[in-house]
């Protein structure tokens, strides 16, 4: 067993559960998966029904640490180190934004999720936030087979890191659901999860509230639920997607149902005002009495530049033609995202500026998923330059080449800083707010 499970623990917790009778299946249930754990080695659910003690068993022998260095399999399991250069392949986490004591933030915040304990991390967009719930469910993965379960808002969020995820590490056990799947490929993803082949599932809130979803995840033990673009649960809860207000009711009822402890919640976000924060945090506290840590690096982004602008109305569409003109190459290289306030203003602006020679496109909430989907993916590949969007696009794209954002809404500072950061996350850039007069 030695490198396959905590060896300071192995021995106690056997000999702690063999008295008791009705504990001695369960024993040789966990002792028998040991030889076969890592990945998709998944308890099939009639296991963690009938035999209740057989999760936190494993629990104790692979997710809780001993902190003894002589012990081979916490070294290395445990180790945030260990497990970025394993799956990632980078050597060290970022200096920056740094911890209260100098040390990487970053590393702080994987530690604490790979250790399943609930917390709030906000960390300015290009500042490795998404890693920060990656790795910790890879970890989780490959220890006990558990799924972690990642709400996020944005459908073009949500494939952009699945690609992303599958391309770094290699790993094709990332998967999500969201209404651009054909019925095919969403039944393919979630025959992924009932097998044990998925090990991060993004979703969108209203999946909670789908049958299929709820009798795919019921096949698995749920190690975390993670919320990207957490300030969604305050900012936009109640008017963009209701939804969020009932994801904490559903994951104590799904608890429940499942005979489990409650998994923990993580949230992470770019940003969130001090009334965000706290609404967010006595949310969690309230619905499942779960104590978010609270990490925070800031906002700043220091390969973004904001400039305002101030334009007539009738000057606007034509600014955004030569700003246009100024920033990308006219050879065809690199990629540009105007945020329009409207639907209606993205179309008339992507039409004009067709018009003016640009392979330009609207993107809305209001387009039929096959076209979203087929915008999407040209924007990604190159064939279209131009995306006239509305904020449901770019919050988390990692479009490289992509040039300066521009804002033709009224400038809302606060609200601009993850809508600009996003497009421009490959390298430093500009983002323009412009205000009609």
């Amino acid at each position: 067993m030695d490198g396959q499970v905590c060896t300071s623990r192995f021995l106690k917790v056997i000999f702690q559960h063999l008295p008791d009778p009705q504990k001695k299946i369960a024993v040789a249930y966990a002792v028998a998966w040991l030889r076969v754990a890592g990945g998709n080695s998944v308890l099939p659910p009639w296991v963690r029904q009938q035999f209740a003690d057989v999760a936190p068993i494993l629990r104790q022998l692979r997710d809780t640490p001993c902190n003894q260095p002589e012990c081979r399999y916490c070294r290395e399991s445990h180790d945030p180190d260990a497990q970025l250069q394993r799956y990632f392949g980078f050597s060290s986490f970022r200096n920056e934004p740094a911890d209260a004591a100098g040390g990487s933030l970053q590393q702080t915040i994987v530690h604490c999720a790979m250790g399943d304990q609930p917390l709030f991390a906000i960390l300015p967009t290009g500042g490795g936030k998404s890693l920060c719930f990656q790795l910790p469910a890879l970890v989780r993965y490959q220890r006990r087979g558990v799924l972690t379960i990642i709400i996020s808002p944005l459908q073009a969020l949500m494939k952009d890191q699945v690609d992303n995820l599958r391309s770094k590490t290699g790993s094709p056990n990332t998967a999500a659901l969201y209404g651009l799947l054909t019925a095919p490929e969403r039944g393919e993803v979630l025959d992924g999860i009932r097998l044990g082949d998925v090990a991060l599932l993004y979703v969108s809130p209203e999946q909670l509230r789908n049958r299929s979803f709820k009798e795919a995840i019921s096949y698995r033990e749920i190690g975390c639920w993670v919320f990207d673009e957490a300030h969604c649960l305050s900012k936009w809860g109640h008017d963009f997607r209701p939804d969020y207000l009932y994801a904490g009711r559903f994951i104590k009822e799904f608890a429940r149902e499942q005979n489990a402890l409650l998994p923990p919640v993580q949230c992470f976000t770019a940003t969130a005002k001090e009334d965000v924060k706290a609404e967010i945090i006595d949310y969690f506290r309230r619905e499942l009495g779960q104590e978010l840590t609270l990490f925070e690096g800031g906002v700043e982004r220091d390969n973004l530049q904001f400039e305002v602008q101030m334009v007539n109305r009738a000057e606007k569409s034509a600014r955004v033609h030569s700003l246009l003109s100024e920033r990308l190459d006219p050879e065809g290289g690199g990629s540009a995202v105007v945020y329009c306030a409207t639907r209606k203003r993205s179309e008339e602006l992507a039409e004009y500026l067709q018009h003016q020679g640009w392979d330009a496109s609207a993107f809305h909430a209001g387009l039929e998923a096959p076209l979203k989907r087929h915008i999407q993916e040209n924007f990604i590949g190159g064939v279209i330059r131009v995306i006239c969007a509305t904020n449901a696009f770019g919050m988390g794209i990692g479009q490289g080449g992509c040039a300066p954002g521009d804002s033709r809404r009224d400038p809302r500072l606060s609200g601009e800083l993850p809508a600009g950061g996003g497009p421009c996350r490959p390298r430093p850039g500009g983002c323009r707010l412009r205000a009609a007069l």
